[in-house]
């Protein structure tokens, strides 16, 4: 039970951080949206998630979402990878946005303070936070999905650009994020990934989750 509780507010520490009454188009795209609403019950939301690069081994694997009618909005089981990969997350009741936004950002942070150690999982969790809010990007696109033309939003930003603690990992500094949304898709997320950058001709790390 503890374990749950921990990742509850491991996710929960992406709440966006507000200047004022209202926050940056992209916050509220993100956190204030309701992404599940026009999603039917019971049905399910399938992601392959793939890792690349030069830095480690890459895989790939699956991410399914089972949604069922639930009070105030809809609940949610996920099952994230398979096999030994498999994690265990708990059921996410009356959900409105869907989860795998948080799952994916709070992947990201712990991943990069395992590989690029200058702080905690807290701290480049905060960073993002203070990119979203401050600094992100976000552009109006077009993306093929099964064979059709669709429209979305591109939300993109750079949270640890021009930080000074990240002298000793100059590569890290430019790790660059790009969340792709669309109300044309079941559960309003597309595409979102995270990148190292690396070479021209190969990224140092490369995370990628999108919509089957």
């Amino acid at each position: 039970m503890r374990f749950f509780v921990l990742l509850i507010s491991m996710c929960c520490g992406f709440s966006p951080i507000a200047h004022a009454e209202t926050y940056s188009q992209a916050n509220t795209l993100l956190f204030f949206t309701n992404h599940l609403q026009h999603t039917e019950t019971p049905s399910s939301i399938a992601y392959t998630f793939s890792k690349k690069g030069t830095v480690e081994e890459g895989f790939t694997d699956t991410i399914q979402l089972k949604i069922s009618q639930g009070t105030t909005g809809k609940n949610v089981h996920v099952d994230y990878f398979s096999q030994d990969r498999r994690q265990l997350f708990p059921d996410v009741n009356d959900a409105q946005g869907n989860p795998i936004l948080l799952l994916f950002l709070q992947r990201s942070v712990q991943e990069l303070q395992r590989l690029a150690p200058v702080g905690h999982w807290r701290y480049f969790q905060n960073q993002v936070k203070i990119a979203l809010e401050e600094s992100a990007t976000v552009k109006e696109i077009q993306f093929n999905y099964h064979d059709k033309t669709l429209t979305g939003k591109e939300i993109s930003f750079y949270p640890f650009k021009d930080n000074p603690k990240f002298t000793a990992y100059p590569d890290y500094q430019q790790t660059l994020y790009r969340l792709i949304l669309s109300e044309q898709v079941t559960g309003g997320v597309y595409q979102l990934s995270w990148q190292v950058v690396g070479t021209a001709s190969a990224p140092l790390l490369l995370e990628t989750l999108t919509m089957d």
